[in-house]
């Protein structure tokens, strides 16, 4: 089940990776409220890199789920 971040929802999705290079991970993926029943409209995208610090609740995070 997806967690609800914000106004929108965080999906965990697993990655595999195709050798030993690309270890498996999950990558998280959040969506804005309405994206899956409007699958015509363009969303902006944004991509960041980050291992750990993106979207947790402690201080030291970007805490990108509220910034958005």
């Amino acid at each position: 089940m997806p967690a609800v971040a914000g106004a929108g929802t965080l999906h965990a999705v697993p990655f595999s990776g195709a050798s030993w290079l690309l270890p498996e991970r999950t990558v998280n993926v959040w969506t804005p409220p309405g994206y899956h029943q409007q699958p015509e409209r363009r969303y902006p995208t944004i991509y960041a890199h980050d291992g750990q610090w993106l979207m947790d609740d402690s201080w030291r995070s970007w805490q990108l789920q509220h910034t958005l």
